[in-house]
């Protein structure tokens, strides 16, 4: 097997993991918020934040893994700079904090629209 494949299937399952992990602990948020309505817990978890750190590790990884996969691609030595990795960096947070705008501003859309 190539180890670009390896490495792919890789990641697939260590995405699947935390997807899981973030699926299960929101779920049990809400289970444990019917039990106790009085709790704050189901205040401090949301699905739109566990979607947007989500995102964010998938961008992070996405980074790494073309920094190490493609090092000599165009992205790749832009990547392997100093300059490059920190703009990528910054570039994942704000694409990150935009979307989670978007979700945040569409719920409440989707809200007023019930109402």
């Amino acid at each position: 097997m190539h180890p670009i494949v390896a490495l792919v299937i890789l990641l697939g399952v260590i995405v699947g993991v935390i997807a899981t992990l973030l699926i299960l602990g929101l779920w049990l948020a809400r289970r444990f918020s019917r039990r106790t309505p009085n709790s704050k817990l189901s205040e401090k978890v949301k699905g739109t934040d566990a979607a947007s750190l989500g995102l964010m590790v998938i961008a992070l990884m996405a980074i790494t893994a073309t920094r190490q996969l493609a090092p000599e691609s165009p992205l790749g030595a832009l990547l392997n700079t100093p300059i490059g990795f920190i703009a990528a960096l910054v570039c994942a947070w704000i694409a990150t904090i935009l979307v989670h705008v978007a979700i945040v501003i569409l719920v409440c859309l989707a809200r007023k629209r019930r109402a």
